[in-house]
């Protein structure tokens, strides 16, 4: 009696007992008159069941019915587990084929928790990785997909279907398969799918063999001995031989042979980073005879040029220097920048595998006209008796009136030898990088040149620290034999010295020739430092001042005292004596107020 429905009539009792079985909202008016400010809503409550008394009487107008099959709920307005709302009210069993026990009782009918690796709306189909046909309503309508096998870890396709001839046929094989069920390594891969755990790998991968030493990344396929470069060994070819280094893949060989003056048979990468030596010019003083300096001179090492600099022109803002004096001449003679002390001696051994930058520019008196060409090599690098020489494989002739730049590798890589003209070795190129006597770059690309310029030379180099910088893990650290020292034992340890200096690191190393009154020398000429028992010269050889004998014999006792008259400081009045062949002393130089052989009268 205090409900209607839209249309104005009296809902009934049956009426409101359908909507409270399935509320979506409760609204509760709000707008009372068209003027309204504000509104406020407060102790809203709704009356419910309780199986425990509450205090608020018995319920006596709710019913509890005993529902037919397919119904629940106090007054049967539910559908119960396995029912559905049908089109006309009524509750009917799910439809699931048996692989689900609910479905969406408000009428869609759809199957909740699809079984037996069925899936879809009723549990029509097969889950993806199975296949069969779930609407027999077997709980072994479905199987898992043979791609070869049904494990999981040899299923290789993620579908599978049954075919015409009623078996299934895998429908998404991986890469590596191939096969109506991915039974079979497809090319390129190897391996034997239809074991439990097998799987086809990549030929490469199966091999397992390391790319920088390897030729091919392919291997024997019974032993899978990979097979290696030169100067690489193990099945995996993964290490270098005894006696070479650095395992790279831009290696020909895998590893570079330990150069190590001949005088080590094992080595290691250096644990250096790549910085550089580089000159700004300015300090630029042009003295003929000073090595800490830039000379010009030709290739015959004839140099130009005077004390004060004339001829020469500093430009610090372009890191360049000038050579500004005309000589015209027509016999080809070439010219060439010699570079400091800065990029001389045996320091520069770990530039090895570095580069060698600079650029050139020069004017020429006809601006590029009726040009005659001189040819040369753009660097000859002198060392150890060894010139190397490298051509930048550019036209000989460079524009005039511009900037040229020029990046060169420290590696045998188009040096020759100035000899023969043969490609340089690794070794000879290391011989010459210990020990450079000079480094000069060509000036002179024509014979019209009026003036030349060289800017920003920088050399790479080997140094300890600064991981920011590239590696330099072609330098080898060698494990020197007794008597050397240095990355590449091109230098004599302490105790040691140059058995010819001459020769300078091509010299075998010698213990220090002190007569035993010494154990140090200059490693360089063998000077011996700090000579005991009172002996002297370079190689301690005589006997001090105040002191007589063969100090060449080797004993702490070669020389004496001498007794003038007596070998204490106090009584010896000379500072000279020799000693006859039968032992008698001869006081050489008494000082004045005595006499006698022995200084003793």
């Amino acid at each position: 009696q205090y409900w209607f429905l839209t249309n104005g009539s009296i809902a009934t009792r049956a009426i409101l007992l359908n909507i409270l079985s399935n509320v979506r909202a409760i609204l509760i008016r709000a707008t009372h008159q068209p003027k309204m400010i504000t509104t406020r809503i407060a102790k809203v409550s709704l009356t419910v069941l309780s199986d425990t008394d509450v205090g608020l009487g018995r319920a006596s107008e709710t019913e509890n019915c005993t529902c037919p099959l397919g119904y629940e709920g106090t007054s049967c307005e539910k559908c119960s587990a396995g029912f559905k709302r049908t089109e006309n009210g009524t509750c009917g069993p799910c439809f699931c084929y048996g692989h689900a026990v609910t479905c969406d009782f408000s009428g869609n009918g759809a199957c909740i928790d699809c079984q037996h690796n069925t899936t879809g709306y009723h549990c029509d189909r097969c889950k993806p990785g199975f296949y069969g046909n779930a609407t027999n309503g077997s709980p072994q309508a479905c199987q898992s997909c043979p791609c070869p096998l049904t494990v999981a870890s040899n299923r290789f396709s993620p579908t599978c279907f049954l075919a015409t001839d009623g078996k299934p046929t895998c429908s998404n094989c991986a890469n590596e398969y191939e096969g109506r069920n991915c039974e079979r390594c497809a090319p390129g891969y190897t391996g034997n799918p239809n074991t439990p755990g097998g799987s086809c790998v990549d030929i490469s991968l199966y091999c397992n063999c390391d790319m920088r030493g390897s030729l091919n990344y392919s291997c024997s396929p019974t032993t899978r001995q990979c097979f290696c470069k030169d100067n690489v060994e193990g099945i995996r070819c993964d290490r270098c031989k005894s006696g070479t280094f650095d395992l790279q893949a831009t290696h020909s060989d895998g590893c570079l042979k330990c150069f190590c003056n001949g005088r080590a048979n094992a080595c290691s990468s250096a644990p250096y980073n790549r910085g550089n030596v580089s000159n700004n010019f300015c300090h630029f003083i042009l003295l003929q005879n000073d090595i800490n300096n830039f000379i010009f001179g030709n290739d015959q090492e004839t140099y130009l040029g005077n004390q004060d600099g004339q001829y020469f022109s500093v430009n610090v803002s372009s890191n360049s220097l000038k050579f500004t004096r005309y000589m015209p001449d027509f016999n080809g003679t070439m010219y060439y920048w010699y570079l400091p002390n800065l990029f001389r001696g045996n320091k520069v051994v770990t530039a090895y595998g570095g580069q060698l930058r600079y650029a050139i520019s020069y004017t020429d008196a006809n601006n590029n006209a009726n040009e005659t060409s001189v040819s040369g090599p753009d660097v000859e690098i002198k060392g150890s008796g060894i010139i190397l020489q490298y051509f930048d494989g550019r036209q000989q002739i460079l524009a005039a009136n511009s900037r040229h730049a020029f990046s060169i590798a420290l590696t045998e890589k188009n040096w020759n030898l100035e000899s023969t003209g043969d490609a340089a070795t690794r070794d000879e190129v290391l011989l010459a990088l210990a020990d450079i006597e000079y480094i000069r770059i060509r000036a002179k690309y024509n014979q019209n040149w009026l003036t030349t310029s060289i800017f920003g030379i920088e050399m790479d180099n080997g140094f300890v620290g600064n991981s920011n910088r590239p590696s330099a893990h072609d330098v080898e650290v060698c494990s020197c034999s007794t008597g050397y020292i240095g990355t590449s034992c091109t230098e004599c340890d302490a105790g040691y010295t140059l058995k010819d200096s001459s020769l300078r690191v091509r010299s075998e190393c010698i213990s220090c020739r002190c007569n035993g009154h010494s154990a140090t020398c200059d490693t360089v000429v063998g000077t011996c430092t700090g000579c005991h028992f009172s002996t002297t010269g370079d190689h301690c050889e005589f006997c001090a001042l105040g002191y007589y004998g063969n100090a060449t014999v080797g004993t702490i006792d070669d020389c004496k005292p001498c007794p003038c008259p007596l070998n204490i400081t106090s009584n010896r009045f000379s500072d000279t004596c020799t000693a006859s062949n039968s032992g008698a002393i001869n006081c050489t130089n008494c000082q004045p107020g005595y006499t006698g052989l022995d200084c003793g009268e």
